[in-house]
């Protein structure tokens, strides 16, 4: 009799055991389902970010592209992968991690929720120490009602890394180290004042290791001639000189030893009548004669050097790859 309690006190732990499995399952889907929800949506909404798991990071880039949604900042997927590819050197296809640091002090960008994150700190720190963390309403309305100093840096680098959008140009006039991180790490190369407000606050004669890396290469390693063209025309060849300086104190490589080519290439032909390409648009066209109804003999990229022959009124005669013909004033510096 005693065998057969033992026996049905098993029986009934082993029913009960597998009657919980189903529900441990359901569970584990259920919590990739709400993990997958945010990087899918297509209308970012407070609402949603809100539901999620309390303080986490994916919490905080939902809320914070949710707000640049509410302030019409917009980005495709399409537009988000190209732009960190071609600027950041960052395939999102080939990666499987949701955050990617981009910056040397933490800003990152989010592969699910198209956003470049620039906050230093958590969105719900309280500088008030004294204070507990800002809840979810609070950060919320922080946000909108402009509240949160930080806001407008967010809005500032999203519309202009991927949206090209000049109008936040005055902020990083305003703030230099913002510039500095937008031309220098991040390889934003498409907006003239931007690039020349830099130019313009480079120190040749204190040139650290990891700013002169900046100065030199893009983020896939290549050579950075479009920028070494505007230090060159904006701040002459004596720039330049001090840039090899700088650069022949380090341990010589190959890629190195190509950028000491190329400010060689510049310091020899500093005789000659230089102009660098200013368009933002990305290009300006190379035409037969000064109209802009005249045939167009190519385009030139913004950041190429060109020799200049003539100015005649608005026009500037050019010689380009070997081919004579003119540029408008306006998109040429010299």
């Amino acid at each position: 009799m005693k065998q057969i309690k033992i026996l049905f006190i098993l029986l009934v732990f082993v029913l009960s055991c597998k009657k919980e499995q189903p529900t441990q399952v359901v569970r584990k889907e259920t919590m990739s389902v709400t993990k997958s929800k945010p990087y899918k949506q297509k209308n970012k909404d407070f609402n949603f970010c809100q539901k999620l798991e309390k303080e986490s990071l994916e919490k905080e880039l939902c809320i914070l592209s949710a707000f640049l949604h509410k302030k019409g900042i917009k980005v495709s997927d399409k537009l988000f992968k190209d732009r960190n590819k071609k600027l950041l050197n960052v395939d999102l296809d080939t990666l499987s991690r949701e955050y990617i640091n981009v910056t040397s002090d933490g800003y990152n960008i989010s592969s699910y929720e198209n956003i470049l994150n620039t906050y230093y700190e958590s969105i719900y720190y309280n500088p008030n120490t004294t204070e507990p963390l800002f809840t979810d309403t609070e950060v919320i309305d922080r946000l909108m009602k402009g509240e949160d100093p930080e806001a407008i840096k967010l809005i500032a680098f999203n519309d202009i890394f991927y949206n090209d959008n000049r109008e936040y140009t005055s902020f990083f006039l305003k703030d230099t180290d913002s510039a500095f991180k937008l031309v220098l790490e991040l390889d934003y190369l498409r907006n003239f004042e931007i690039i020349k407000h830099v130019v313009l606050n480079l120190n040749p004669y204190n040139l650290d290791s990891f700013e002169l890396d900046n100065i030199l290469y893009h983020n896939n390693k290549k050579i950075k001639k479009e920028f070494l063209n505007y230090i060159y025309v904006i701040r002459g060849v004596e720039f330049i000189g001090e840039i090899k300086s700088s650069l022949l104190k380090k341990n010589n490589t190959s890629i190195e030893q190509e950028s000491i080519d190329y400010l060689d290439y510049l310091i020899k032909n500093s005789e000659s009548f230089k102009g660098v390409v200013v368009d933002n648009d990305g290009y300006t066209n190379f035409r037969k004669s000064k109209s802009t109804d005249s045939i167009i003999l190519g385009r030139i990229d913004m950041g190429s050097l060109v020799n200049i022959i003539k100015v005649e009124s608005n026009w500037v005669k050019i010689s380009y790859n070997k081919t004579e013909g003119y540029i408008h004033k306006s998109r040429i510096i010299f």
